[in-house]
């Protein structure tokens, strides 16, 4: 159109059930990855670029559509913007295998699992919070590489590796399944305590901690130990990985008592994280925690204040000129 947007709704790229969450992950000035997810457990990753910059090193997968690959209207080639798609989980199923499953169901299989949320980082930002070296080895890993979380409808949380060179979306770790649905996810990269942490709430009304840095440490311990040389074709098999180490709640903050329906992350100056969470009953509650890690204990959260709708006036106040 004649104000240079594109539109992705070529068959081969759409997906097949409802978009329900964005995520992004810039991996260079001019390049990122949009990570988008939805119904049937979908989630797709597409490379957004500015002049047709390509992964490095990389080929473009034959498994993948060309057609996807667009340019902004309206503007001129060297200033286009490239969408391209790069993989999905999960993977595509033949015919063969889809008419296997259609086979295989019954009337008495639970309502499909959906996206809800997702929330993502690059692997270099991600490896230099955990106070990972970036030698060559792991800095090789992590040029194109991005963690991705993800929650469901049926209670999950789960961490997914992108490797845009390979054109590989890996499941690597998931969570015990929460009891209600999962609605809202954010990581937050603790630098000062060398830790990653995921927020996640939804159904429980309450919000939840987890610490993920021993999953993913181990995840890029393993990715460059031992996974240097796998093919596309390994790295998209769910084999590639062996981690079956699992995030490790924190803690659970009660915020709402309904549904809580959005979450927003922001960190303050010292270090602490500022949580402020919305119900589908019209309330709005603010926690602010600080993060501390001993030698002995492990990570901890210290809750320094919290807050529900009444006072939201001159709390966003506050905090707005921290």
């Amino acid at each position: 159109n004649g104000h240079g947007l594109t539109a992705i709704d070529h068959a081969p790229c759409v997906h097949i059930s409802g978009v329900r969450t964005l995520s992004c992950a810039r991996l260079a000035p001019r390049k990122c990855v949009l990570m988008s997810g939805g119904g049937r457990s979908q989630i797709k990753a597409w490379l957004v670029s500015r002049n047709g910059v390509a992964p490095e090193s990389c080929t473009t997968s034959a498994a993948e559509p060309t057609s996807c690959t667009l340019t902004a209207e309206g503007e001129e080639r060297s200033s286009g913007v490239s969408v391209q798609p790069l993989c999905q989980y999960p993977a595509p199923l033949s015919q063969r295998e889809r008419r296997i499953r259609r086979q295989q169901s019954s009337a008495s299989v639970a309502a499909e699992s959906r996206v809800m949320s997702l929330s993502s980082a690059s692997a270099a930002d991600v490896a230099v919070a955990l106070g990972v070296q970036l030698d060559d080895g792991v800095r090789d890993h992590c040029t194109e590489g991005v963690f991705v979380w993800a929650v469901y409808s049926d209670g999950w949380l789960r961490l997914f590796h992108l490797d845009a060179c390979k054109h590989s979306l890996v499941l690597f770790s998931e969570s015990e399944q929460q009891d209600r649905s999962l609605l809202c996810v954010e990581v937050i990269l603790a630098h000062s305590e060398s830790s990653v942490l995921v927020a996640t709430a939804g159904g429980s009304g309450t919000v939840t901690l987890w610490d993920c840095s021993h999953v993913v440490r181990s995840y890029l311990r393993e990715l460059v130990g031992h996974h240097a040389q796998c093919s596309p074709e390994d790295c998209a098999s769910s084999d590639c990985s062996t981690s079956v180490m699992k995030p490790t709640v924190v803690t659970s903050l009660p915020s709402q008592s309904c549904t809580v329906t959005c979450l927003l992350v922001e960190r303050l100056d010292g270090g602490d994280i500022l949580l402020i969470s919305g119900g589908d009953g019209g309330s709005l509650a603010l926690h602010c925690v600080a993060v501390c890690r001993a030698h002995s204990a492990g990570l901890s959260i210290r809750e320094k204040w919290t807050a529900s709708r009444p006072v939201l006036s001159s709390l966003s106040f506050h905090t707005a000129i921290c």
